[in-house]
């Protein structure tokens, strides 16, 4: 399944105020989204992903980030290797498995990830727009 029909699927189980909450808060231009594939494509411009990205506090993105790199465009990434993860690259103690777990899902809310029992795993697109931070003077992971 692409990541746009996956999209789609979880945009079906919200409601008419929260679609509209979304499209209003990532800045999509409603007259250009016909259907919940519309939506789902115009939420994975990089310009939709950079808004909901604002949205994320620090721990999120790095959560975010470390997914990313850990290869969470092609299969689910355990939060605990994420938590390995994030400790190694950062220096310092491991997160608390819970407070990593909220940042997670915290990232998912955005609909840029999705978390489930397998672990987080993100969309292609915002991988890319994550890999072009440095580039822009923006925190790598």
């Amino acid at each position: 399944m692409t990541d746009a029909l996956a999209l789609a699927a979880r945009l079906r189980a919200l409601d008419d105020a929260a679609l509209a909450a979304l499209v209003r808060d990532r800045g999509i231009d409603a007259a250009r989204v016909a259907d919940l594939f519309d939506l789902a494509d115009a939420l994975l411009t990089p310009e939709a992903v950079a808004r909901a990205m604002e949205q994320l506090d620090r721990m999120a993105l790095a959560v975010l980030a470390i997914a990313a790199e850990e290869g969470a465009t092609t299969q689910p990434v355990g939060l605990d290797a994420v938590r390995d993860a994030l400790s190694r690259r950062s220096g310092e103690d491991p997160l608390d498995p819970a407070g990593l777990a909220d940042a997670a899902r915290r990232a998912a809310d955005t609909l840029l990830a999705v978390v489930d029992d397998k672990g987080i795993t993100t969309h292609p697109e915002v991988a890319a727009a994550l890999a072009a931070w440095p580039a822009a003077g923006l925190p790598g992971a």
